[in-house]
């Protein structure tokens, strides 16, 4: 009983704290000042307003859908300035013709309803954000579960009930 009790408490460390410790030190790490490579002083992070000046227009389309993030260290020194890039919490893809990660899913729909002996298609159309590229892509669905005979006994007792 004491193994299953201390299994419990371990397993609930490792579930909460443990990512919240990692996510407190990463989010440290991000945020401890760079040094520059010129000077050897601590550099300054720019705060989101600010650094739109040392972004290009495709950096701050990925900043503004929050696929990416950037952070831009300036030594206000000599002028050097280090961009560093974070994933953001949104999800989009890379674009094939701007290479910037803006392509996100407009549309989705089935070619195919999937059946119990063959897969369905699902057809995906993306669109760019920054430079207005329009893709399509297929996908498989999985086929369809045969029921097992518990459940189709379950659903007709259920029925006559």
């Amino acid at each position: 009983m004491l193994a299953l009790i201390i299994g419990v408490i371990v397993q609930n460390v490792l579930r909460f704290y443990f990512p919240f410790y990692i996510e407190k030190r990463l989010k440290k790490l991000r945020y401890t000042p760079r040094v520059s490579p010129k000077t050897g002083k601590p550099m300054k992070l720019l705060s989101e307003e600010e650094e739109d000046v040392y972004l290009d227009e495709g950096m701050q389309a990925e900043e503004d859908i929050f696929s990416v993030d950037y952070d831009v260290w300036v030594d206000e020194e000599t002028g050097y300035t280090k961009i560093e890039k974070y994933s953001g919490h949104l999800h989009a893809l890379q674009c094939s013709e701007c290479n910037y990660q803006t392509l996100k899913v407009v549309k989705e729909e089935i070619i195919k309803s999937p059946t119990i002996t063959e897969d369905g298609e699902l057809m995906k159309y993306f669109k760019c954000s920054y430079c207005g590229h329009k893709a399509r892509k297929t996908f498989h669905i999985a086929k369809l579960k045969e029921p097992t005979p518990e459940t189709s006994t379950s659903d007709s007792t259920s029925a006559s009930a």
